[in-house]
C-alpha cells in the first residue's frame, strides 16, 4: 500500500463548485425571467437566464441523454482515479497537485451541469460578457474550462522530477 500524501482539503474544490453554481442557478431561475438579463456592470457583465440544452457553446443540441451518459462516465472515471489516490492504491505523485486540482475542477463542473440535465433537462447558463460576442456560461463551465487549461499547461510544461 502506498502512503497517502493526497491533501484531504482538495475534495472541497468540487463541493464548492457544485454549491456555488447551483446556488447561482437557483437565484437566476427564481429572479430573472428566461432570456432576460440584469446588468452588473453596464455594457461589460450581466446575468442572463438562458436554457442550454446542448454542451459548450450550444453544441449537440437535443442530445440530453447522450450528454448525461458521457458526462457520468467521465465523472465516475475521474472520481475513481481520485478515490484510488486518496486511499493510497495509486501513488499520489503520479500526477502533480496541479493536475489533480484540474481533475477536481472538471469533476465539480461536470457534476453541477449533469445535475441540471437530470433535474431540468437543460443547463442554466447565466454569465454574459456584454463587451464581446461570446456564449453565455456558468460557474461550472468556468471550472471545467480552467481544469482543461491546467491540464494543457501540465502537458506543455510538465513538472520536473528531482534527479536522485
Amino acid at each position: 500500500m502506498v502512503k497517502n500524501k493526497y491533501p484531504r482539503y482538495l475534495i472541497l474544490i468540487p463541493i464548492a463548485i457544485v454549491i456555488l453554481d447551483q446556488l447561482a442557478k437557483f437565484f437566476v431561475a427564481g429572479n430573472i425571467q428566461m432570456y432576460d438579463n440584469f446588468a452588473l456592470i453596464p455594457h461589460v457583465l450581466s446575468i442572463t437566464n438562458v436554457a442550454n440544452s446542448g454542451v459548450i457553446f450550444g453544441l449537440f443540441l437535443q442530445n440530453n441523454n447522450a450528454i448525461v451518459i458521457v458526462s457520468l462516465i467521465l465523472i465516475c472515471a475521474l472520481c475513481c482515479w481520485i478515490f484510488l489516490i486518496y486511499k493510497g492504491k495509486i501513488r499520489p505523485d503520479i500526477l502533480s497537485t496541479l493536475a489533480n486540482v484540474a481533475f477536481l475542477l472538471i469533476i465539480g463542473g461536470a457534476i453541477s451541469n449533469v445535475a441540471d440535465r437530470v433535474f431540468r433537462l437543460y443547463v442554466i447558463d447565466y454569465v454574459s460578457l456584454d463587451f464581446i460576442n461570446f456564449p453565455i456560461f456558468n460557474i461550472a463551465d468556468i471550472a471545467i474550462t480552467l481544469g482543461a487549461i491546467l491540464l494543457i499547461w501540465e502537458i506543455i510544461f510538465p513538472r520536473r522530477k528531482n534527479a536522485n
